[in-house]
């Protein structure tokens, strides 16, 4: 509570945020910082400055209508955090708190805004995101996926990528529901593979196939992983290999089909190049 003709409160806090601002319930300003009035001239037009309206008449209803809201809320007794975009100058996000303030009779007499930019932090997230989405796209198209096991914790991280590979959905895994999903006959040499590289930081470099639990189809999977000490985590990539796999698989089996006739002819064969010379 504060007695209402007591402004050294409001000089006090003040200090404590970049946008500042304490109205009265007829919404006129008692007190402010200098950000604050510049971002309310330049909506109103005009000079704000104490004993003003937070908002003139010229100002439009989309314009001021989320603010006295947020006001209005304020002074029935909630308090209120909200994201302001600042479109009117230096092009910035204000993260905004409304405040009830009470008097010593306990009735609110005052509301006070703290607004914080945090323009930098936004503009971060949404690097983040573009970035993120540029990675899924691009673990997308070369088929591969990176994962991460926290051995402290015993849980799973994977990537967009991962999850498709291994026919994952979204909910959080242990690393022993992931364990599972290999074929049983890899069960032993992943798990020495694993021990090697966290114990003995031998490679991790592992071919292996895993059945999907989304659709059960089986697929080929290569993986290499390295260990972080410090963190004891584990971090991997994996890739689907089962396209190549089954062109190699082809040509195999063309090549002993070859093999096969060759050995098994009756009459003489010899092989010529295309200028029809013995090779």
């Amino acid at each position: 509570m504060v007695d209402e003709s007591n402004f050294d409160f409001f000089s006090l806090i003040s200090e404590l945020g970049d946008y500042f601002l304490v109205v009265d319930e007829k919404l006129s300003i008692v007190s402010g910082n200098d950000k604050f009035f510049k971002f309310l001239s330049i909506i109103n037009g005009e000079d704000i400055k104490i004993g003003s309206n937070i908002f003139n008449d010229k100002v439009t209803d989309s314009i001021k209508f989320e603010i006295i809201d947020y006001l209005h809320k304020a002074f029935k007794g909630n308090k209120t955090i909200a994201l302001i975009e600042n479109k009117f100058f230096c092009h910035s996000y204000i993260e905004c708190t409304f405040i009830p303030i009470r008097n010593k009779n306990n009735v609110i007499v005052y509301v006070l805004l703290f607004g914080k930019d945090i323009t930098e932090e936004i503009q971060a997230d949404e690097i983040r995101t573009k970035e993120s989405i540029l990675f899924d796209k691009a673990e997308q198209l070369a088929g591969f996926g990176s994962w991460e096991f926290d051995l402290i914790k015993k849980k799973v991280w994977a990537s967009k990528g991962a999850r498709t590979i291994y026919g994952m959905s979204d909910k959080e895994y242990s690393i022993e529901e992931i364990q599972k999903i290999p074929l049983s006959e890899y069960r032993s040499s992943l798990d020495l593979a694993l021990k090697d590289l966290v114990e003995k930081n031998l490679p991790y470099n592992v071919e292996f196939k895993i059945r999907r639990p989304c659709d059960n189809k089986i697929r080929y999977i290569h993986s290499v992983a390295t260990y972080d000490e410090d963190k004891n985590k584990v971090f991997g990539i994996i890739h689907d290999i089962t396209d190549r796999k089954k062109a190699d698989s082809k040509i195999i089996h063309k090549e002993m089909l070859f093999r096969k006739i060759w050995e098994s002819a009756t009459d003489g064969m010899r092989l010529t190049d295309e200028m029809g010379l013995y090779c």
